[in-house]
């Protein structure tokens, strides 16, 4: 069995042609896989609010335009099979302008070969990560998450904001 843990620097880059063509939500090619993708976002959102509830942090809102952003982000990474930010300053500047976000941020990871323990080891990633712990851990009032799986890799996207 092998088993895989990668993390990619939360920095911006320029939007990646494809993503722009098609954002949103790309669903799972079968139920099966839009159950599974459900279930770990579920999961892995759990992991994020006990762990600022843990530092004392302010629980995030859950908005559904940033789980759609991070699920079109999340599909993409999974149809390429790369972890990436790319389209991350598209992504900022439409929170920035749907939210009248003052500052927002991304946390991706990809887990593979890791079955019940996909979203605690993506998590743990981010936790043990400095920049993706600042993000965790930071001054952020609203997210949106979303992971794409196949059954053996997984894809998370995490994106934060920061409302007026």
């Amino acid at each position: 069995m092998v088993l895989a843990l990668a993390l990619v620097g939360c920095t911006a880059s320029p939007p990646d042609p494809a993503e722009a063509a098609a954002p949103g939500l790309t669903p799972p090619a079968d139920s099966e896989a839009a159950d599974r993708s459900t279930d770990l976002d579920s999961e892995l959102w759990t992991l994020v609010e006990s762990h600022r509830e843990s530092r004392d942090r302010p629980p995030l809102e859950r908005v559904g335009s940033l789980d759609a952003l991070a699920a079109g982000h999340s599909a993409a990474m999974l149809r390429s099979q790369q972890l990436s930010h790319d389209g991350s300053a598209e992504r900022f500047e439409r929170i920035r302008q749907s939210l009248s976000s003052l500052a927002a941020a991304e946390n991706v990871a990809m887990a593979c070969g890791h079955g019940p323990r996909t979203a605690q080891t993506l998590f743990e990633g981010w936790r043990e990560s400095d920049g993706h712990r600042r993000n965790l851990e930071g001054d952020f009032d609203v997210s949106g998450i979303s992971v794409a799986s196949d059954g053996e890799c997984a894809f998370a996207t995490q994106l934060f904001g920061k409302t007026p």
